[in-house]
Formats: structure tokens, C-alpha cells, sequence
């Protein structure tokens, strides 16, 4: 099956490396086109994937049409290949935030009878960890549907979600790797002020950061026993934990939810 990437940012040459790491396809059943052509030629140099001419043949080649572009590029890049899409009727697939199935669908000239896919990785694709959401129209079939998420598979972990749920799920999963850089840098820099180095700081707090998370995945608990079993009557820790209280942490990231989920709201009325 031949993957086709409109777009060869970040993003989609992740996912790239990610699926030709995993085994999943090979570099012959890939194909691509960018806007920058120079960075686009080192990379299928690098990986040996195909670069097509133009937009149009991609969609030729491609039984799934990867759309990885930014949200803004849609309205100009998408219609141009209306009829060319209604042809092949390959499976597409958005990674784009505040871009909707049925906008794309319009886009594509294909509304009721074109097979989508809207995607939400987060930047630890690049690692083959990112929580991905996925959320399939009517029009895909169950084979389609297993392959997408068998792709996102390899990449890391993949759950299913209504559309309406974009807003808030791009927050919890993949905006928050922002906000928790952020935590792993102040714990770093509380521990330069203590008189560690700026280097062992961060390892040991993103170590910290990791091996929380993966305590939380494997031990089912709700995070707010574990914080119990660290903390200690009188202790250091619960000293700490009622500074972050004082300071309003919880209600802070809860906003900072709230208001990637009020964007991509608007990002769709657009």
C-alpha cells in the first residue's frame, strides 16, 4: 500500500522515520512532496523515499493521502486536487489541528463519500511515544481503520475519540508535552539553586518525570494515592506539595487545558 505525504515538515518525517524504524512499510511505498524542495531531496536521500513531481501525482500514487501540512495551507492546496482525489478515492489522513473531516471533505470535493481520518500525534512521535488520537468518518472501512491505527501503533499509543473530543484531547496529550518541558525545566533550575549542575539537574528531573508517568501506566492507581504514598506526615515532600497548592499548579494546568481546547474551537471556525 502506498503512503502519500502532502507535506514533509516535521511532523510527517517523524512519522516516516517512525514507520520505517518499526518495519512497518518500506521506503519504495512512500512517496512525498514539499514546498521546500532542498530540505525534501536530503531527507528521500536519507531514507530513500519518493519524491513526486507535484501534488497531483501524489494523490496518482497514493492509496492513503497523508495530509501534513499546516491548517492555514488547506483552502489553497487541498480543492486544486478535487478531481484527482475523486479518481483515486484514496484514504485520507489529516494530522492537522483545527481542521475538521467534513471541511476536508468539502475541500476535497468529497463530502459523504470520501474516507477520512483526522489524526492528533504529539511531538514524541519523534521518540515512538506519542499518545495519538484517532477519529474515523462513516466512509472508512474497518480494514482502513486497523491500518491507521496500526501505523499509529508504531509510533507509540493510539486511542480512539469522537471529533468533538479534539479540542481537549490535543490539550491533554499533545499540547502538554509543552507544560510538562516547562515543569522539567523549573524542577531543573530549583535544583541549579540548590547547587546542582544545570545538566544532572535536568536528567534527574525528567528521569523523575518518566518514571512517574510510567508508574501511573503500570500500577493503575489514581495519581492522588500515589502522591500519598510519597508524601510523609511532617516530611520534605508534602512541604513541597503544599507549595505547589499555595501557588494554584492544579488549577493552572487545568486552564491551560481550557484554553488549548477554546483555540482549536476557534481554529475551526475559520
Amino acid at each position: 500500500m502506498n503512503i502519500g505525504f502532502l507535506g514533509a515538515g516535521n511532523m510527517a518525517t517523524s512519522i516516516i522515520r517512525g514507520m520505517l524504524a518499526s518495519g512497518f512499510t518500506k521506503p519504495q511505498n512512500i512517496y512525498a512532496t514539499a514546498r521546500d524542495q532542498e530540505k525534501l531531496k536530503r531527507f528521500a536521500e536519507a531514507t530513500r523515499i519518493n519524491i513526486c513531481a507535484d501534488n497531483e501525482q501524489l494523490v496518482e500514487v497514493a492509496d492513503v493521502l497523508m495530509l501534513s501540512i499546516k491548517p492555514d495551507m488547506f483552502d489553497i492546496l487541498l480543492p486544486p486536487l478535487s478531481r484527482a482525489v475523486a479518481k483515486k478515492n484514496p484514504l485520507v489522513v489529516s494530522v492537522a489541528a483545527g481542521t475538521s473531516m467534513e471541511k476536508i471533505g468539502v475541500l476535497l470535493g468529497g463530502v459523504g463519500s470520501l474516507p477520512i481520518v483526522r489524526v492528533i500525534p504529539s511531538i514524541n512521535v519523534e521518540i515512538g511515544q506519542s499518545m495519538t488520537g484517532i477519529c474515523c468518518n462513516r466512509i472508512v472501512s474497518e480494514e482502513q481503520s486497523r491500518f491507521v491505527f496500526a501505523l499509529f501503533d508504531t509510533l507509540g499509543r493510539t486511542m480512539a475519540i469522537e471529533e468533538s473530543q479534539f479540542g481537549v484531547f490535543s490539550a491533554v496529550a499533545c499540547a502538554s508535552p509543552a507544560f510538562v518541558f516547562m515543569f522539567i525545566e523549573a524542577l531543573a533550575r530549583g535544583g541549579l539553586k540548590g547547587g546542582m549542575s544545570m545538566r544532572d539537574a535536568l536528567i534527574a528531573a525528567a528521569q523523575a518525570v518518566m518514571g512517574s508517568a510510567q508508574f501511573v501506566l503500570e500500577c493503575k492507581e489514581h495519581p492522588a494515592v500515589l502522591m500519598d504514598r510519597v508524601t510523609s506526615p511532617g516530611g520534605t515532600t508534602i512541604a513541597g506539595v503544599m507549595a505547589l497548592e499555595e501557588d494554584a499548579l492544579r488549577a493552572s494546568v487545568m486552564r491551560a487545558v481550557d484554553a488549548v481546547g477554546k483555540r482549536d474551537a476557534e481554529l475551526l471556525q475559520k
